[in-house]
């Protein structure tokens, strides 16, 4: 290939947003090998590398928007032990397959502080990115508080459909929250429209068993709960503190 044809090309390329076809294309025609690959193996390659730079952008993209608190956040082995977890097979099953989040289960992540919990939940989230599924993370206590707020200002149906889209929505520190009715009518409603349509994973340092007490109504939380736990997968982590363990 001519120097001013390649430059003319790449120049195309590049105007069609196709970056990651001209990068190839400069590539091959600064390689010493270029001969000894047919038109069809260039143009393959081409192809890849476009669709592999898109893929990536499109990843680092959800990243950004998912807010997550470790966006780097990997399965350690260590969480894979029964010293650890409770159920390492199922947070196996989870890492692995997708059927959780195009099924719409919950996952409800309890143990003690430094315990691995949000590690856990940022990693699963990590990964269902990568399949280009939406992904929010959220602490309870300030999303209760937005739905709060969304109310007073005659927004809340328009948060909860925006909520309501997302694949996967993650709320830490749940129970670590005030729940006034206002606050436990918003968060039945989050609930309710997510139900058995998208996933939620709920974080706690709390037993499940002790979820119903921070219902000030017992109404709302046989409601909540009834939704929560239904069908739901539960993973209880414990052990000595994770955090230190972190590295971002």
């Amino acid at each position: 290939m001519k120097e001013e044809t390649f430059i003319s090309i790449r120049k195309s390329l590049k105007k069609m947003r196709l970056s990651g076809m001209a990068e190839e294309l400069t590539r091959q025609f600064e390689s010493k090998d270029i001969d000894l690959m047919s038109a069809d193996e260039r143009i393959c390659r081409m192809i890849t590398c476009e669709e592999t730079l898109r893929s990536e952008k499109k990843f680092h993209r959800f990243l950004k928007q998912s807010g997550l608190r470790y966006p780097t956040a990997v399965l350690d082995e260590k969480l894979f032990s029964t010293e650890r977890c409770d159920e390492p097979t199922l947070l196996n099953r989870l890492a692995t397959s997708s059927d959780w989040i195009e099924n719409g289960k919950n996952i409800l992540i309890t143990g003690m502080t430094g315990t691995g919990k949000t590690t856990a939940a940022c990693a699963l989230a990590v990964g269902a990115m990568h399949k280009f599924y939406t992904v929010r993370y959220k602490r309870c206590s300030y999303l209760l508080n937005e739905l709060a707020q969304a109310e007073k200002e005659n927004r809340l149906i328009e948060v909860l459909e925006k909520l309501q889209k997302i694949d996967i929505l993650i709320l830490d520190d749940f129970g670590s929250m005030d729940l006034d009715m206002i606050r436990c009518r918003s968060l039945f409603e989050l609930i309710e429209s997510r139900e058995d349509r998208k996933t939620t994973i709920f974080i706690s340092q709390f037993p499940t068993s002790s979820w119903y007490d921070m219902f000030p109504d017992n109404t709302f939380a046989d409601a909540c709960m009834d939704r929560i736990l239904n069908g739901s997968f539960r993973i209880n982590l414990k052990g000595d503190s994770f955090r230190r363990q972190i590295r971002l």
